[in-house]
């Protein structure tokens, strides 16, 4: 039994890695991932495809999500771990910006521990500025995480 403010190991937990999709995200447009498979799935409702999560219960969240792109030079690339629900003013809870680099894969990663409502809905948003289409997923599947750490 979890009582308040305690964690349990058996609270909600999704894991997502989208191995089976390449993503090709146009310049300067923000995109929402679509998540067509799970690997992990704890007391989340899933329908494939899906973009948003659900929480199903009132606690505190660890929210990860990571992304690679493929080689280029120009620009920067975004990932956004956003949320609607219960606290309309905090809509984005992690970010991370990377400058791309020569001939690498360009890697993002956020994680954040948010408070959410049941009912809220997160998901990964990206975006890019290279000045011509870049894809996500040739090089490394994505991934998406949302595991309860504690209920409040």
């Amino acid at each position: 039994i979890t009582t308040a403010g305690s964690c349990n190991i058996a609270q909600p937990c999704m894991e997502l890695r989208n191995a089976s999709v390449v993503y090709n995200i146009v310049t300067n447009t923000p995109v929402e991932l679509i998540w067509p498979e799970v690997q992990k799935n704890r007391g989340f409702t899933f329908v494939p495809p899906l973009a948003r999560i659900t929480i199903p219960e009132d606690g505190i969240y660890s929210i990860s999500g990571d992304v690679a792109w493929d080689s280029d030079s120009t620009g920067a690339r975004q990932i956004y771990l956003r949320w609607a629900g219960s606290n309309p003013t905090a809509q984005q809870c992690g970010r991370s910006v990377m400058t791309a680099s020569v001939g690498d894969v360009t890697q993002a990663y956020a994680y954040t521990f948010p408070s959410l409502v049941a009912g809220d809905t997160v998901w990964i948003e990206v975006w890019q500025n290279s000045g011509t289409t870049r894809t996500i997923g040739k090089a490394a599947p994505a991934g998406f995480q949302i595991c309860e750490c504690c209920v409040v």
